[in-house]
């Protein structure tokens, strides 16, 4: 909020500027609904530009309209009340406005200052505004997957087409290598077998797999704008997204296993984190299942080596999603999450919607019978009994 000169900052508080909530925008609903006032919070003072600045003190509500009310209770630096000035000028002059959308502007001000609950002669500046749609895409791509009826899990990604399904006690090392550039060359590997035992006996079964699910960011790593009401978000591609299971061991109950889908945190993967909590859940009679994030898992040349008892190493995929986004020829612990230039403030927005799409892909390949784990024509995992749970960043786009 700019002004004309300092201010007592001692005087700006929840009483003296505020929001009032006039309802939703949606399809014009709502409108003028509640009126609940919002009050401020952090409020900063810009000495060099005259300006505050402040956040409100609750989330505000996505696609409903505000009033922001700025009151006379405001003070200069020398304890009088700050004037109106042109806000007062252009909230009097009913008609005169020559551009027509400022005048509709104007007239929804005037409305919205009447149902305000303030004294008109002690406002001195206000503005209406919009709050964003902030899950409307995700929203019609929820509805587009919930729409599909999506291919069964392929479990039969071994570099030689065998199914990569493996009882534990048979299993010595799970080492993961991660691509790290496009040279290319490899991170030292990362053994995961040792977590997998934190409460030995626990996992009767670790499986490897993959499931097919829309892409909607084009390869600039930003998902195309639609209109949040009418429009409709068209996927760009299809990718192959891998998984990794964790069964617990045990008599496996009639509707098969309930699961949890395990979000892992930004830098991390699919592999080193969910084993460390895999055990854990299995002994609560819990599978645990994880994809890597947008980004994330090191580049698509990675492996996944097992070394069972008996001697014999079987190679998979790793399924790693990151890319050499800026060309500088590594591939770095998240890279490809963010968009890339020009559209760079978009930042990690449009990556993490990507992620809980895949993972709204996966529920729905669960719920429809698709986790035939052991190819026996049924399902191992119960689609009425999905859960989530994650660290850091998979708490938040899970």
């Amino acid at each position: 909020m700019p002004f004309s000169g300092p201010i007592d900052v001692t005087s700006v508080n929840s009483s003296t500027i505020f929001l009032v909530r006039l309802g939703t925008a949606v399809d014009g609903r709502g409108r003028d609904d509640g009126h609940q006032v919002v009050g401020l919070n952090q409020i900063v003072w810009d000495p060099a530009t005259n300006t505050l600045h402040a956040e409100s003190d609750e989330l505000l509500d996505q696609h409903t309209r505000y009033l922001l009310v700025v009151t006379d209770g405001v003070r200069d630096a020398d304890g009088d009340p700050v004037e109106t000035g042109d806000f007062a000028r252009f909230r009097h002059h009913e008609g005169q406005a020559k551009d027509p959308t400022l005048e509709r502007y104007r007239r929804e001000l005037a409305r919205a200052l009447g149902i305000s609950g303030v004294h008109r002669a002690r406002i001195v500046a206000a503005s209406v505004f919009t709050t964003q749609s902030a899950t409307a895409v995700l929203e019609k791509i929820r509805d587009q997957i919930k729409a599909g009826s999506p291919a069964p899990a392929d479990f039969r990604i071994g570099l030689d087409g065998r199914r990569a399904v493996f009882p534990l006690d048979t299993v010595k090392t799970i080492l993961f290598t991660r691509q790290a550039s496009t040279a290319p060359t490899f991170a030292a590997p990362s053994n995961i077998r040792p977590a997998l035992g934190i409460i030995p006996n626990a996992i009767g079964q670790v499986a490897f797999g993959k499931y097919a699910s829309a892409d909607y960011e084009t390869p600039g790593k930003y998902i195309p704008s639609v209109a949040t009401r009418t429009g409709t978000p068209a996927a760009q591609g299809t990718n192959d997204v891998y998984f990794t299971l964790y069964l617990p061991a045990g008599s496996q109950p009639p509707a098969g296993w309930p699961v949890a889908i395990f979000g892992h945190g930004i830098t991390l993967d699919r592999h080193v984190t969910p084993a460390a909590v895999a055990a854990v859940m299995a002994a609560h009679g819990f599978a645990t299942v994880s994809i890597n994030a947008v980004g994330h898992g090191g580049g698509p040349l990675g492996t996944l080596t097992i070394a069972r008892a008996d001697g014999t190493e079987v190679m998979l995929p790793a399924g790693g999603r990151g890319i050499d986004q800026d060309g500088n020829g590594t591939i770095d612990a998240f890279e490809g999450l963010s968009a890339a230039p020009p559209r760079t403030i978009i930042s990690y927005r449009d990556g993490l919607r990507q992620t809980v799409a895949d993972l709204m892909q996966l529920v729905r390949v669960i719920e429809t019978g698709g986790m035939d784990v052991d190819g026996d024509g049924f399902a191992d995992l119960d689609g009425s009994r999905i859960y989530y749970f994650g660290q850091s960043l998979g708490g938040i786009y899970g």
